[in-house]
């Protein structure tokens, strides 16, 4: 899923039949502002565990399940059209995927740990190599000009790389000690980055100069169940920070 212009955006991946689960195309948009779901044109072909993405009036679909085309979405002519594929030797399951100052940045890879940089403009994808520790990668989001990655170490705790988008430079900003670090997705409101599981609700004050963590945490979601991904949208309200299960 993803946000635009107040919007959510819901690929299903894959639904259900009477016998089995088939991958599906169907997605689905949801204005907050009329609490009302409307089914969008379907992508061009199925994928299961994509990643989608917003740019510039635009949702990306990226990769999926043995799958590395793209292909992005225009809510003016309900339209969807491929774009460039990913870069040979890489692999789009397990990619993080997130937007900062006019690109795509697709962070992941089987053979090498890449970042991948896609530009609208020239339709096209550039390869770096990611640096870090050898931990899990829990999610990576975009504050200002910086993507900020946030590595799970299993025996050290939670390590935060930053990478500068301009001097394309990454470097440790922050580190938190936790005796287990259970999967988690990050959201973005403001300049703050939300961290969000079932265990613990985390903030991280994305400030250019001291970046860190800030030591209150909020709330623990531990009656909810399956995975919980976070997303930012203006309700009526005025509440913009929403969970979905």
């Amino acid at each position: 899923m993803c946000t635009m212009d107040n919007y959510l955006f819901v690929a299903l991946g894959c639904q259900c039949t009477d016998r089995e689960m088939i991958p599906s195309k169907r997605v689905f948009s949801y204005n907050p502002l009329t609490s009302i779901w409307k089914e969008i044109s379907p992508m061009n072909v199925a994928r299961p565990k994509c990643k989608l993405a917003a740019l510039e009036g635009h949702v990306y679909a990226i990769g999926g399940e043995c799958r590395s085309s793209v292909e992005r979405y225009d809510p003016r002519s309900d339209r969807w059209t491929f774009v460039a594929s990913l870069p040979n030797s890489t692999f789009a399951v397990a990619h993080h995927v997130t937007a900062c100052h006019g690109e795509l940045f697709v962070s992941g890879g089987t053979l090498r740990y890449l970042l991948l940089r896609y530009s609208p403009k020239t339709n096209s994808w550039r390869t770096s190599l990611l640096v870090g520790r050898k931990a899990r990668t829990a999610d990576m989001v975009a504050v200002g000009r910086f993507l900020y990655r946030f590595d799970a170490n299993p025996l050290l705790g939670l390590s935060v790389w930053r990478y500068h988008t301009m001097a394309r430079l990454w470097y440790e900003c922050s580190f938190k000690r936790l005796l287990r670090c259970p999967a988690f997705q990050c959201t973005v409101m403001d300049d703050t980055i939300y961290c969000v599981s079932r265990q613990f609700t985390m903030k991280f004050a994305a400030d250019e100069i001291s970046p860190a963590f800030i030591a209150k945490d909020l709330s623990v979601l531990s009656a909810a169940k399956g995975m919980l991904v976070p997303f930012v949208l203006s309700l009526p309200d005025k509440n913009p920070l929403q969970t979905s299960v």
